[in-house]
């Protein structure tokens, strides 16, 4: 999993993972559409608290499950359910648990729904940009909550950036007028309803 180093422009030794992709061309946004849907802002939670007892999904593509031959580049979707670690394993991390969501990765055992057992699971390398996502009591309520970027095999864990973390970058990048910007900024500051 690929961290860049920004020492030079930052003070410190920050390290940051994030691409942004502006999609301005209507014929490209179309295209894209015509096989993928785009999130939808309901399917994202900026506000999510998490704790070890959470259930977390990740979806997403491993260096190791794709198949690389000349003129095609097959890869596989590997997707591993899991729960959340605890407080002590962010300060063992020294990372900050208002921006980073730490999941349990027990490579050695992950469980294979389809053959009812565990097994041992792909190294992680490639997941980097993929989502964590939170599983509710229903479909409907499973939210986008965070984007993996780190595999630490000291703890056996994921470490997500919380999405609220990532708004900010997109304002940066998205909104070309100041209708667009403060359309993004409500609704990241938004309050959710209980």
């Amino acid at each position: 999993i690929k961290i860049t180093e920004f020492k030079k422009e930052f003070k410190g030794n920050e390290n940051i993972d994030l691409a942004i992709w502006c999609l301005q061309d209507k014929t490209q946004i179309a295209k894209i559409e015509s096989e993928y849907k785009f999130l939808d802002a309901s399917q994202v939670d900026f506000n999510h608290k998490g704790n070890a007892s959470e259930t977390y999904l990740i979806l997403g593509f491993p260096i190791t499950r794709t198949k690389i031959t000349p003129g095609s580049i097959a890869p596989k979707v590997f997707s591993y359910f899991t729960h959340g670690s605890k407080s002590n394993i962010y300060r063992n991390l020294g990372i900050s648990e208002d921006l980073n969501i730490v999941i349990s990765y027990r490579k050695r055992k992950i469980w294979n729904f389809t053959l009812n057992r565990a097994e041992q699971g792909p190294d992680p390398y490639g997941l980097s940009g993929c989502g964590l996502w939170h599983l509710g009591p229903s479909v409907k309520s499973d939210k986008l909550v965070g984007i993996m970027h780190e595999w630490n095999t000291n703890y056996s864990v994921l470490i997500a950036t919380r999405i609220r973390c990532t708004f900010p970058f997109l304002a940066l990048f998205v909104a070309s007028d100041k209708a667009s910007l403060d359309y993004l900024m409500a609704f990241v500051n938004r309050k959710e309803k209980h």
